[in-house]
């Protein structure tokens, strides 16, 4: 089936030519001054890909901080920390990252590296990732695939699209997932489940409305637990992590995510059109966690058991943009007025569970300890914490000739956020706002390859853990951060060539609290808003069909 972008993905479909840029719209990324990575649809079933964190092994310069797993992780570039809504996108409107993705739903995987705050609104430097769902195709289209392995689970999708009707007014895409079965640890258990539709219904020749719905739930148990250690702990050699024992049939991972969204878009003549959309996520999070604290250089550790109840994160997002092309004598401007934003509702545990001690263990002697009492997946739960952001996007792209461009794009921003302890009552929050800006060119005397020169700014909030309970769920106040960087860019059917070259700052608000956990609490240190950190960074990766 062709790409449903009109890409030269070349013969195997490997090099996408375009991507999504936020309010921009489909670009060509040999004209977009951008770090852009894009894995498509042949990509992802060519490499079997069932999770995030097997995709963004291909991605240069992106990885998965497997903060409690790569399943609830966060997606990030240039090691730059992300942020569990603000750097991740579907269809262009933010969404929880810090669940797990469901790799069969998505077309394409678009991921921009370095700052996007004036694309995108404010965020941490980590790079910007948008999921790109599947749409409905011109004629019927049915896949169904399975796959299994000795001592593993079974993996059964059905993905299935077409129109209904001679006019072709009612598209659909319908997908369906199951697999179940043991993992690579005796007694695991892995369960995924996924049923999604896409539908597009044609008004007319010129607006477009696209109606989304999809649950997924994954569930991941058995599977090793973390290590803990102290400074004064010299690490033994690494385990086999099939063994059984480094983690426990009760502690794990379920986690389920239902999303529902829709956009309009109309064209008004050949020169105009809007976009506009919503989407609104529930992801729940149910994490009973097995921690294993070493008491020895000799590989002693004590076995505890985090038994928390269901937590929830809830997003409503939204995106408006007008796009626009004119002429001022030679020079072509692609010009956009947009907005972009959401609202994110952090829900915690209204009653504290307190840590359940299994006992002692060795990674010589692992224990594969009996399920303890104690354990509560659902409980009464509060809001913790809202984060509003809504952002206003003004921008041109200048094409001044062939061999020319240049981007100037900027953005303004509002935020809203309130802390409530367990009562409901307010306890703190604030209201700021800023300006992101981003200047960017482009040169080439070529059309396979071209030197880019952007300079962006952009804000973000400092993500922090609590040290004490009246602290949980509370948010903090901005940090702001630029960089430069040169990023040589070399794009044919066959193969893609990014180069980059980087400096990127980040400052950081005064007082701000960095934690770093250890078996017997936490370290604390204060950083100066004087303070700025620097990221110095050179790439360069080829991939041919």
């Amino acid at each position: 089936m062709a790409s449903p972008y009109g890409d030269n993905s070349g013969p195997s479909g490997f090099t996408p030519q375009s991507a999504e840029v936020g309010p921009l719209k489909r670009r060509a990324m040999l004209d977009t001054p951008l770090a852009i990575n894009v894995l498509d649809r042949t990509f992802i079933e060519n490499r079997f890909a069932t999770s995030l964190p097997d995709l963004l092994k291909y991605m240069p310069s992106s990885q998965m901080e497997a903060r409690g797993g790569a399943d609830v992780g966060r997606p990030q570039t240039r090691g730059m920390q992300g942020n569990p809504v603000s750097n991740s996108h579907l269809d262009g409107m933010n969404v929880v990252a810090t669940t797990a993705q469901p790799i069969e739903m998505y077309e394409r995987v678009e991921v921009i590296n370095g700052l996007t705050g004036a694309l995108y609104g404010p965020a941490s430097p980590a790079g910007m990732f948008n999921f790109i769902q599947k749409r409905p195709t011109d004629t019927f289209y049915g896949r169904f695939s399975g796959s299994h392995a000795t001592s593993s689970a079974i993996l059964a999708h059905g993905d299935f699209g077409g129109h209904i009707g001679e006019a072709k007014n009612v598209g659909y895409r319908i997908n369906l997932l199951k697999e179940q079965g043991a993992g690579y640890v005796k007694g695991s258990d892995l369960n995924r489940d996924l049923i999604s539709g896409a539908f597009d219904l044609h008004l007319s020749d010129k607006t477009l409305i696209e109606l989304n719905a999809s649950h997924y739930n994954f569930e991941r148990f058995g599977f090793p637990g973390g290590f803990a250690y102290g400074n004064a702990i010299r690490l033994p050699d690494a385990p086999d992590p099939t063994r059984v024992g480094y983690g426990q049939t009760f502690s794990g991972f379920d986690l389920e995510t239902t999303t529902y969204s829709g956009r309009i878009k109309h064209e008004f003549n050949d020169n105009w059109s809007f976009t506009g959309g919503v989407l609104h996520q529930t992801a729940d999070r149910w994490l009973p966690t097995v921690t294993n604290a070493l008491t020895s250089n000799l590989g002693a550790y004590n076995n505890s058991l985090s038994p928390s109840v269901t937590g929830r994160f809830q997003v409503l997002s939204n995106t408006a943009n007008l796009n626009g092309t004119v002429f001022t004598g030679d020079i072509k401007h692609e010009l956009v007025v947009g907005t972009t934003g959401f609202i994110w509702d952090i829900y915690s545990a209204l009653n504290t569970t307190p840590s359940i001690p299994l006992g002692a263990a060795s990674i010589a002697n692992p224990v594969q300890w009996p399920t303890p009492a104690g354990i509560t997946k659902h409980g009464p739960r509060y809001i913790a914490s809202s984060n509003g952001q809504q952002v206003a996007i003004v921008g041109d792209t200048i094409t001044f000739n062939s061999y020319w461009s240049a981007m100037l794009v900027g953005s303004y921003s509002w935020f809203d956020v309130k802390n409530y302890n367990t009562s409901g009552v307010l306890t703190g929050g604030y209201k700021e706002e800023g300006f992101s800006p981003t200047a960017r060119s482009c040169s080439s005397r070529c059309r396979t390859s071209r030197p880019m020169s952007p300079m962006p700014t952009a804000l973000s909030r400092v993500v922090r853990r609590p040290l004490a309970r009246s602290m949980k769920g509370r948010a903090s106040h901005l940090i702001a951060a630029n960089s430069w960087k040169p990023a040589p860019r070399s794009i044919s059917a066959r193969s893609t060539a990014p180069s980059r070259f980087f400096r990127s700052n980040v400052r950081l608000p005064s007082p701000i609290r960095i934690i770093s956990s250890e078996s017997k609490g936490c370290r604390r240190t204060r950083v100066s808003s004087s303070v700025s950190t620097a990221r110095f960074s050179a790439t360069s990766t080829s991939m041919a069909a």
